[in-house]
């Protein structure tokens, strides 16, 4: 039995926050290195979403808010996203000490 494929779409407002992640980690750590890492981490678990997109957890049980949002943290990021039929809409990357309420995904 074949995988299933979902369609992964990333919002303009994330590749807003990986650029910013990109350049926060760069400039604390001066090691460019370090930042290439965190930000490929962050893609790569993106990138698995294409085969299971189920495998995040469920944002309501996070922020006590009914939502369909799921998300999955990536050291301290999560990665805020909803699935319609056959699709991965990724909303947002937010650091975890963020509140969450202030957002509208």
């Amino acid at each position: 039995m074949a995988e299933e494929i979902f369609k992964v779409i990333i919002s303009d407002q994330v590749e807003d926050d990986l650029v910013e992640i990109f350049e926060y980690y760069q400039s604390v750590s001066k090691d460019a290195e370090i930042a290439i890492g965190i930000a490929e981490k962050i893609e790569n678990i993106i990138k698995e979403l294409y085969f299971m997109p189920e495998r995040g957890s469920n944002l309501r049980n996070k922020i006590n808010t009914e939502t369909d949002l799921k998300y999955i943290r990536v050291y301290n990021w999560d990665i805020i996203y909803r699935i319609i039929k056959q699709e991965v809409h990724i909303k947002a990357i937010v650091h975890e000490k963020r509140e969450f309420l202030h957002f509208t995904f």
